[in-house]
């Protein structure tokens, strides 16, 4: 017989139900505490023209649905478990609106909403996505901890796109695998990379493959030139070969600044849009706000905004120019329509044909805001997702929670996606002098 489980009391933030807004449902028989003050700020986040207002409403709307069955809001069954939800309200504390509402006002009253609730129960826990919240609360002798239903688990190992060691096959004396066909070996996730060796055959070397179909396919270690550039390492091979397969129609590059992400994806897409495969290049960012201050107090129209904020695309689009053998003017390219600029706040209704999509900063988005976006992908429409994992700065998300991870996890062995690590900088050598010497160092006496 198992011993009865221990029933919690949680008390959520803010950052907890914009990043999943169904996360009141995610708590089983234990039950929940909402502080006044999450309400109150979620409440003003319904007005934000991005994810978290669409997040926040959506909050709002459980909430109502609640109130009408508990005109209180005070023990409200949240499910056939025994689960029950309260709305803490403090005495005496007068809020600004929502958005003057400062941080440390918000952590101070979701701290003393715990305090008090553990002087009356036990097991009495803040969960958060705010790492200083967390900090603040631990603090005060509290028990925090991160919100885990959204954050990505790996069984056996973390799949990136490339399976880790060497694989060694069985081969046949004189085998090409040029031209012949090669099983995959068991366990290979479909378009998953792998570096493989020949069984009996050390003097061969080492080959880097994909798996497609049940078949080993080689990756070319010799490219043609795409827009004036060839890869520079066997991550950006990976790159090429999965971007330049129109069976993929989703590509994850997940790595580092200076990887190579957003130069491959525009040179392959701008191969794509002059071959006629596709109309235009669409590049989409999610618009994370500094300082409070979101894409409407930038000087301009839409485009103008966005120009802004999608400066990498432009950046890059220089590069090439550097390189390819014909100019390229990238004023022209927008005022044709085959560069497009659009952020993940406009998506919701639209139904994207015939575009080469680019999903840039893909590691600032919730689980909710990539499902939004990659579900407008329509047809003859490629989409390259993009994300840096350790440049995160988005306040409701981490590495193992954000939208990008959310995606490759729920995509992955799929014939239509592939993903591919791009964990090696190839900036500039300058860049990696830096990098190598400066980053981490510690100072002497």
């Amino acid at each position: 017989m198992q011993p009865a489980r221990v029933k919690r009391t949680y008390v959520l933030d803010t950052s907890v139900l914009i990043h999943d807004p169904d996360a009141l449902q995610s708590f089983q028989e234990h039950d929940l505490v909402l502080p006044y003050v999450v309400i109150h700020e979620v409440d003003g986040l319904r007005r934000s023209p991005n994810g978290r207002g669409a997040a926040a409403s959506q909050v709002v709307r459980h909430l109502e649905e609640l109130r009408l069955k508990q005109p209180t809001l005070r023990d409200v069954p949240l499910n056939d478990e025994g689960g029950l939800l309260s709305v803490y309200v403090p005495e005496g504390i007068a809020l600004p609106p929502a958005e003057d509402v400062p941080k440390s006002l918000r952590d101070d009253l979701v701290i003393a909403c715990a305090r008090e609730i553990s002087a009356v129960r036990e097991d009495v826990i803040i969960v958060s996505k705010d790492l200083g919240l967390r900090v603040k609360a631990s603090a005060h002798g509290l028990t925090a901890q991160d919100y885990r239903r959204s954050k990505v688990v790996q069984a056996d190992y973390a799949y990136t796109g490339l399976r880790p060691g060497v694989l060694e096959i069985p081969a046949e004396h004189g085998q090409d695998l040029h031209t012949d066909s090669v099983p995959t070996p068991e366990g290979l996730m479909e378009n998953e990379f792998c570096t493989i060796v020949l069984e009996g055959h050390p003097s061969a070397g080492q080959f880097l493959c994909r798996n497609k179909q049940g078949q080993l396919h080689l990756v070319p270690t010799k490219w043609r030139s795409i827009q004036g550039i060839k890869p520079l390492d066997d991550h950006q091979r990976m790159a090429l070969d999965v971007l330049l397969d129109e069976d993929v129609r989703c590509v994850a590059l997940i790595g580092v600044a200076g990887g190579g992400k957003t130069l491959l994806a525009l040179a392959a897409g701008l191969e794509m849009v002059e071959a006629h495969e596709y109309e235009s290049i669409l590049a989409i960012k999610p618009i994370i706000p500094v300082g409070g201050r979101d894409i409407g107090y930038l000087k301009g129209d839409k485009d103008d905004k966005l120009y802004s904020w999608l400066m990498p695309i432009f950046d890059n689009l220089r590069v090439l120019q550097m390189y390819r053998k014909h100019p390229l003017d990238s004023e022209m390219l927008r005022e044709s329509g085959q560069l497009q600029m659009e952020s993940i706040t406009y998506l919701r209704g639209r139904t994207l044909h015939g575009y080469w999509v680019i999903l840039d900063e893909m590691q600032n988005t919730t689980p909710l805001e990539a499902t939004t976006a990659l579900s407008r992908i329509g047809e003859r429409t490629k989409c390259v997702l993009l994300a840096d994992p350790s440049q995160i700065d988005n306040p409701y998300v981490d590495a193992q929670s954000c939208g990008a991870a959310f995606a490759v996890n729920k995509l992955q062995n799929h014939p239509m996606f592939a993903a591919v690590p791009m964990t090696v900088s190839q900036r500039s050598p300058f860049a990696q002098l830096v990098t190598d010497r400066m980053r981490q160092t510690t100072p002497t006496a």
